[in-house]
């Protein structure tokens, strides 16, 4: 049976296992600060950049701040900068190779960068002024005709009398004083009652002693004197 070891000769074992934990803790922290430093900024405000795989464009450079421009390949905050102050200094690039002009960008530089720039003029500010609109009155809207009305010639001394008895609207209303509606009262009167002679045109409305003197040298009844040639 093994004999207990005193307490005095524990103390050092148990003192060198928690100083080697103690270096190995201090260690890990020390590591974690290097790996910070070396890598926090960068993991914490520096822009993604582009992937070939994944982007469907390109970035302007007379448009881009400095955050698009570090998106760039090879593009970190001081050239972004100098990208940035070579164009307010001499104005929007033309062609992407000006950025050779650019300090810090070589031949090897443009050509890691060209495959994600591009270069367009900026939108015009301020923009051209609209034309002002003139502004069209309505003008009130005219009622169709739902047919043409054929106006006819007004009788003529010398031409041939109208026959009363016969003549259609068109034909009434070449008489002096007679209108469409005079005409197709008379045409009316016609159809209930047959004209016997010139004077039955006092039984229209709208036909007086005056306006049938008046119609008197311009209208016939061929009834009438058929019956009159029928008696003889």
């Amino acid at each position: 049976m093994s004999t207990p070891l005193a307490p005095s000769d524990l103390s050092p074992a148990v003192s060198s296992r928690a100083s080697q934990t103690v270096l190995a803790v201090l260690a890990c922290l020390a590591l974690l600060v290097l790996l910070y430093r070396g890598y926090g900024h960068s993991l914490r405000g520096h822009p993604t950049q582009l992937d070939p795989a994944a982007v469907r464009y390109a970035v302007n450079l007379n448009t881009a701040d400095k955050a698009e421009l570090m998106q760039v390949p090879g593009v970190g905050p001081n050239l972004a900068d100098a990208i940035l102050s070579h164009r307010q200094l001499h104005g929007r690039f033309t062609a992407v190779e000006e950025l050779m002009a650019v300090p810090g960008i070589g031949n090897a530089a443009l050509e890691t960068a060209r495959p994600w720039v591009r270069v367009q003029a900026p939108t015009q500010w301020p923009p051209e002024p609209v034309p002002e609109l003139v502004k069209l009155e309505r003008r009130a809207r005219e009622t169709p005709t739902p047919y043409a009305v054929r106006q006819p010639h007004k009788i003529q001394p010398g031409e041939p009398p109208i026959d009363i008895d016969t003549a259609e609207v068109l034909d009434l209303q070449r008489l002096p004083g007679i209108g469409p509606v005079l005409a197709q009262r008379i045409v009316d009167s016609r159809a209930r009652e047959r004209f016997q002679s010139v004077d039955d045109l006092r039984r229209v409305k709208g036909i007086g002693a005056k306006t049938l003197s008046h119609l008197r040298a311009y209208v016939v009844c061929r009834s009438s004197q058929s019956i009159a040639v029928a008696e003889r």
